[in-house]
Order: structure tokens, then C-alpha cells, then sequence
């Protein structure tokens, strides 16, 4: 995918992590980028337009779509990536925590892809980011979890559903722990296997996926391209594999 003036990047959860890596990588490159989050973002560039909204509250959502739409038009890169978490068993969690989950990891996604991918757009880049724990969920992260498996679903059907325009490419990031906010209170037991990914690195290899137009699933590191495989396994490898990871202790 060749650069252009008129380019411009849609972005949730870019005021820091992952996303605020993805900007600055943009803006390196002259792309506007629009930014939509509840926190604010630490950066003045002049093709950086931040628009604060709780992506848990979908009335000021739509809001600020329309906003959106009016003064940017479409974005010809779509990045959905903000997300919270929990470290509580499911019965511990009140609904009011379960909804919030559901709403900003989940139905917001929806509402962003709802209102910005044209069905006839000449170019469009549609980025979705998961996380292995769809594939597999430890023991107190069951909602967040199950919020990753949703994504990896739409994701799926959404990439087939716009397959008949060739102009609109998809791709789903499948990551392991990164070095973020959002996990820093988790120290993973075993590195040697499941490696904590710097967002950095990351964010280098999604825009390169970009600047090559491709599409599919990018993996990180190298175990999560195995995790979709252990459902296939007898139930005692799994679990001997869940006990020597130490995954189901660690949060």
C-alpha cells in the first residue's frame, strides 16, 4: 500500500501502548491520524486530531463518529485497538465490570467498523488486534478473553464478507504479552517460550504489513502460531500444557 496525501489513519487506544507507537510511526510518515480515546494524548503534531470519548458510553461514541465523518470524511486505514482487562474470576466480576468489558473490547469494534468501512471504497486497510488469549483463555481473564475470541470471529467473517472488493484488505494481529500498561502488573513465569513483546517491535511490523499490502494474520512471537492447535489435543496434553506454563496461576 503506497502512501498519499489524502491517506488518513482512524486509531482507538492510541494515547499510549501499542496505539501511541502506531502514531508516532504514522506521523513519521506525514499521515493525518485520528486518534479516539478516553485519555488524553501527548502529542502536538499538526496531523494528529484526538477526539477524547469513552468508548464505554456508545451515545457519546456515535457522537463523535459523526463528528468524524463531517470534518475527515473516511479513513482509508481502520485500527481498532483499544481494550481494558480484568483480574478477577467471572464470579467476582459485577455486571456493571462485564458490561464495560463487552462494550469497549467488543461492541465499540462493531460500531467503528458499522460506520466507517465502505462496502465500495477503492482502498481501505481494516487492522484488528487480538491477542493469543482467544485462542486460549487462563483462569480470571474469562470476559477479556472472550472478548479476543469474539474479535478473531468478526474479524474472520468481516474479512469474507468483503472479500468480493479486492480494494479492502484486512489483517488480524495475534499477540502474546506485550510491555504495556496493560498487563505490566503480569509477570509471565515462563519467557523462554512466551517471550513479553516489546509494543515497539510490534507496531514496526504492522506498518510494514501495511506499506506491503498484506493481508491474513500476523503472529507474535513465534508460540502463538501453535496456540490455535493444543484444541485439538486430548484434554490431559492440554491440561498438563496449561499446568507447566503456569498460565492459570499467573494472574
Amino acid at each position: 500500500m503506497d502512501w498519499n496525501k489524502n491517506d488518513i489513519v482512524l486509531i482507538t487506544g492510541g494515547s499510549k501502548g501499542l496505539g501511541k507507537n502506531l502514531i508516532d510511526l504514522f506521523l513519521k510518515k506525514q499521515i493525518k491520524v485520528i486518534n479516539i480515546d478516553k485519555e488524553p494524548l501527548d502529542n502536538e503534531d499538526s496531523k494528529i486530531y484526538h477526539y477524547q470519548c469513552d468508548l464505554n458510553d456508545q451515545n457519546q461514541l456515535k457522537s463523535i463518529i459523526d463528528i468524524i465523518k463531517e470534518k475527515h470524511g473516511y479513513p482509508s486505514i481502520i485500527i481498532n485497538n483499544a481494550a481494558i482487562r480484568h483480574s478477577n474470576n467471572l464470579l467476582e466480576l459485577s455486571s456493571t465490570e462485564i458490561s464495560s468489558l463487552l462494550t469497549i473490547n467488543l461492541i465499540s469494534p462493531i460500531s467503528i467498523y458499522k460506520s466507517f468501512i465502505q462496502f465500495n471504497s477503492k482502498r481501505q486497510y481494516i487492522i484488528t488486534i487480538a491477542s493469543v488469549l482467544g485462542f486460549i483463555s487462563p483462569a480470571n481473564l474469562s470476559i477479556y478473553s472472550s472478548t479476543k475470541a469474539a474479535l478473531i470471529s468478526l474479524h474472520d467473517s468481516l474479512t469474507h464478507e468483503l472479500s468480493s472488493n479486492g480494494q479492502i484488505r484486512t489483517l488480524l494481529v495475534v499477540s502474546g504479552q506485550l510491555n504495556t500498561s496493560l498487563f505490566k502488573d503480569i509477570n509471565p513465569p515462563k519467557q523462554f517460550i512466551a517471550p513479553v513483546i516489546d509494543s515497539k517491535k510490534l507496531a514496526d511490523l504492522i506498518v510494514e504489513k501495511i506499506e506491503n499490502g498484506e493481508r491474513g494474520i500476523l503472529y507474535l512471537p513465534l508460540f502463538t502460531l501453535i496456540v490455535p492447535l493444543l484444541k485439538s489435543l486430548p484434554n490431559f496434553l492440554t491440561e498438563f500444557i496449561r499446568w507447566f506454563s503456569e498460565m492459570d496461576t499467573s494472574v
